[in-house]
């Protein structure tokens, strides 16, 4: 364990913005585990989606600058990703055999759903998808709760062969895919169901309405002998306090498991994963032990690049100034807390 260094100097929050950052104590919610463990529910939407990961893995040289969350599936031991899938696949494209997580309680958050648009501008497009897709015109769109409804032109439409929730996404997610491959670009695609209402008000939009899941339909779907990995954006988590940022240093990681590597004969039990996560939990904790936790008044974007948003509810900041973590990015700590500051002002 590196020799920590601690100055007398405490840090402390502006007393303008007291107001606005809230302590909230989450350290024993956050753990790092063996990624092989936890299970993943849902697919990539792009693989410039998980490049763009990878490469904020790189720029910031932090594990993950939000904590994956994960929660046992009721009645079992069995970890689901919640939110972060883009994030667990970079992880496991990058080769990293561990994850950082915050694990919650399955009754401490709830579900939503995510609607589809897109902008066409030319009307051929939609004649292709008529062409490439079994659809049907309907007149009322309410009696169709359990269907994915796409509305272009003033004129809604459903699938014709789709027969569950699960199926009217898997569908939709081809007919998304089928617009990409056309030129298409799906970045910010997703809406917020009452987002959505203002996005179909433009002549040029398609829009795809789709049926929320429950959580109790949820559960069944990941808890069957072989679980379902859904669709992207098949669901949205509603954490009970935002995603959590808390950058973990790869380079710190990677020389973990070089002393892994040369001590196996000193410590056996690091020969496994697990017993590796018990290690580096023992001093990821000792490095929770000096920050504290603040929930911000509303989710910031702290991200790096204005590419894409890094949008967190909560961030943690440092008890005291000169302090040396074990695996903490404290770099990007700094970053982050100077960027919701400033943005908070």
């Amino acid at each position: 364990m590196r020799l920590k260094v601690i100055s007398h100097r405490i840090i402390d929050i502006p007393k303008d913005l007291e107001s606005k950052l809230s302590p909230i104590d989450i350290r024993n919610l956050i753990q790092l585990v063996d990624r092989s463990t936890l299970l993943q529910t849902e697919e990539c939407v792009t693989p410039e989606k998980l490049d763009e990961i990878i490469e904020t893995i790189k720029h910031t040289n932090s594990l993950s600058i939000i904590l994956l969350t994960a929660s046992n599936l009721p009645n079992t031991s069995i970890p689901v990703t919640l939110d972060g899938n883009h994030r667990f696949l970079a992880l496991q494209k990058k080769n990293y055999p561990i994850a950082p997580i915050v694990k919650i309680k399955w009754d401490d958050f709830d579900i939503e759903g995510w609607d589809k648009g897109l902008i066409i501008h030319d009307k051929k497009m939609f004649s292709d998808i008529l062409d490439h897709f079994e659809l049907a015109l309907i007149d009322s769109p309410d009696k169709y709760q359990d269907k994915a409804i796409i509305r272009y032109n003033n004129l809604n439409y459903i699938f014709k062969n789709t027969s569950t929730k699960l199926h009217e996404h898997q569908e939709a997610y081809l007919l998304m895919q089928f617009l990409s491959k056309k030129g298409i670009t799906l970045e910010g695609s997703a809406f917020k169901p009452k987002e959505l209402a203002t996005f179909s008000k433009r002549v040029d939009s398609l829009t795809i309405k789709m049926p929320s899941f429950s959580k109790k339909e949820l559960e069944r779907l990941l808890s069957g002998s072989k679980p379902v990995i859904m669709p992207p954006k098949s669901f949205k988590t509603k954490l009970p306090n935002g995603p959590i940022a808390l950058p973990i240093d790869t380079n710190d990681l990677n020389r973990q498991q070089l002393t892994y590597q040369y001590s196996l004969e000193l410590y056996p039990e690091w020969k496994s994963t697990e017993g590796l996560c018990q290690h580096l939990n023992f001093m990821l904790q000792d490095d929770l032990h000096h920050l504290n936790f603040f929930k911000l008044p509303h989710e910031i974007d702290i991200s790096p690049s204005p590419e894409y948003r890094t949008p967190v509810g909560i961030i943690p900041v440092p008890k005291y100034q000169d302090f040396r973590f074990n695996l903490v990015n404290i770099s990007e700590i700094s970053r982050i807390f100077n960027k919701v500051l400033a943005l908070l002002r």
